[in-house]
């Protein structure tokens, strides 16, 4: 519907203007849209939902764990080692809002963009609230409309052009932090259920873990998705916290489960006591989990006195094992890093004629000079056939076909080709392949998808196209040695084409077709 370069150069030039004139592009669509049937799941959502039936169904009550926490949380639970797990957390920095006031020099440019704007004890009070927190950033803009009952493009200048200091800002550091593992959030949770709850207490949650990866590779991503469960109760060791964990895994489908001490425990956990689980997946066994019971020193730190065990799953791992996925990002990100891949079906249904007419005398001639070109179009030269002969409208419209050269046909031999698609080709074959017998040619027409996008009828629908559009007088419309679909008013979608190139699949729309058209229009 849009150049995205030209919507870039013209926003460059004047975003406000460009802005409002391709809005209002968006009002031609005409919402037939028509989805599939049924939608297609993603797979780590796929094992989300079955590791959260499996928690649901041994008694554990899910929970949502804090994703923003403080920095002093990782002392209280890493002890000395906190400050070297510090280099994987992310902190989160804010924006902190600036004191504007009003100066000549900024009312000037107020009024340069607000012709006679009076409203500047609104305006002050605008700012000011802002300031304070009263207004939201995502609300300034409407704000500035509403209350001083000015144009949104007028808002949009005032702060791009008169308060400069917003686009001057700096992130501002803060010692709050996205949580870079689950265990971060499950003190937090304990210290308060605690206080109200009986033991047992056995609670799960399933959500994102960030990290501050040197990179992004195969097995590495800076988001992962991660399912953790806890279990607090005077009489919770790991001997049992292994016979749940087994019984879990087991219901995803890992059965060979294997459970090995870690050489150096967390000091969130208690010494010794850290684990990880592999499970076996064909000849290899891999790590699935991680599980330990609470270190006494952490859980006090949140005023917690009874045993707690931790289990911890990277969902992303599992599913990479379970689903045969060698790279986590064509996992995850799979809709982007998808094969690029098209079915000829997919192709065929992209490719159609362009130039089209609006009427139903003009579909009627288009019908005509296709007809014509099927039925004459071997006719020697000198040659003119009337191909249609009728009133559109207010006009009468005729229309020939001519050819002056004598001993030519009236038509090109390729006048009569059919776009066919195969195996990713998108090919332009006559009847029954004509003089072209290769493989492909022989096999496509075969097994290929034909598209019924005839040459003749994509001409008459241009032909039909410019009788509907032009003034009163002649026009000759031609056609001669095709070499790419638009010489010949057929349209193949940009994704199609790149398919083509990408694959280094033939796009073949071309031929001799050497077709003469000559309208005549003339008011009744």
């Amino acid at each position: 519907m849009w150049d995205p370069e030209e919507v870039k150069r013209k926003a460059s030039e004047d975003f406000e203007k460009a802005w409002v004139e391709y809005s209002s592009a968006l009002s031609q669509a005409k919402g037939n849209v028509a989805l599939k049937e049924k939608g297609d799941p993603h797979p780590l959502e796929e094992l989300r939902q079955d590791v959260r039936r499996a928690f649901l169904k041994r008694g554990f009550e899910e929970a949502i764990n804090k994703t923003i926490i403080d920095v002093s949380h990782v002392f209280m639970q890493y002890g000395p080692e906190a400050p070297v797990i510090l280099d994987r957390i992310y902190y989160l920095a804010g924006l902190e809002r600036p004191d504007i006031g009003l100066s000549p020099e900024k009312k000037r440019e107020i009024e340069k963009i607000i012709p006679g704007f009076s409203g500047y004890e609104k305006l002050q009070e605008i700012l000011r609230e802002y300031r304070e927190g009263k207004i939201e950033g995502d609300d300034f803009l409407e704000e500035l409309v509403t209350k001083l009952k000015i144009k949104e493009e007028q808002a949009s200048e005032l702060v791009s052009k008169v308060f400069k200091e917003f686009a001057e800002l700096k992130p501002v550091p803060s010692t709050q932090t996205l949580r870079s593992h689950m265990t971060a959030g499950w003190f937090i949770t304990l210290q308060e259920v605690l206080k109200k709850r009986f033991t047992p207490v056995a609670l799960f949650s399933i959500g994102y873990r960030f990290r501050r990866e040197q990179k992004e590779d195969a097995r590495h991503l800076r988001v992962h998705l991660g399912a953790s469960a806890v279990i607090a109760h005077e009489d919770m060791n790991l001997k049992r916290g292994r016979e749940i964990t087994r019984s879990i895994l087991e219901e995803i489908g890992f059965k060979e489960i294997e459970f090995v001490k870690k050489k150096a425990t967390s000091k969130y956990y208690a010494k010794g006591m850290e684990e990880e689980v592999y499970a076996r997946h064909g000849k290899r066994k891999v790590e699935v989990a991680d599980i330990g019971m609470y270190s006494p020193i952490a859980l006090s730190n949140y005023g917690i006195d009874v045993p707690v065990f931790n289990l911890g799953m990277g969902l992303e791992r599992i599913a990479m094992i379970k689903y045969g996925y060698k790279d986590v990002r064509e996992l995850v990100y799979r809709q982007a890093l998808a094969p690029f891949l098209l079915t000829d079906h997919e192709i065929a249904d992209h490719i159609g004629i362009h130039r089209q007419p609006s009427t139903s005398e003009g579909r009627l001639l288009a019908k005509s000079v296709s007809k014509a070109i099927l039925d004459y179009g071997n006719a020697r030269a000198p040659v003119r056939y009337k191909a249609f002969d009728r009133d559109m409208g207010k006009y009468h419209v005729t229309v020939w076909l001519s050819e002056k050269e004598e001993g030519k046909s009236l038509c090109g031999p390729a006048a009569l080709n059919e776009v066919v698609v195969y195996d990713g080709n998108v090919l332009a074959l006559p009847p029954g392949g004509g003089a072209f017998q290769n493989d492909l040619v022989k096999t496509a027409l075969e097994k290929g998808v034909h598209t019924k996008i005839f040459f003749r009828d994509a001409m008459g629908c241009y032909a039909a196209w410019v009788a509907e559009n032009m003034k009163e007088g002649r026009e000759t419309v031609q056609f001669k040695n095709v070499k790419s679909a638009s010489d010949i008013n057929i349209h193949v979608h940009p994704l199609v084409q790149r398919y083509v190139t990408a694959h280094k699949k033939r796009l073949s729309i071309k031929g001799p077709v050497f077709v003469t058209i000559e309208i005549e229009k003339e008011r009744i």
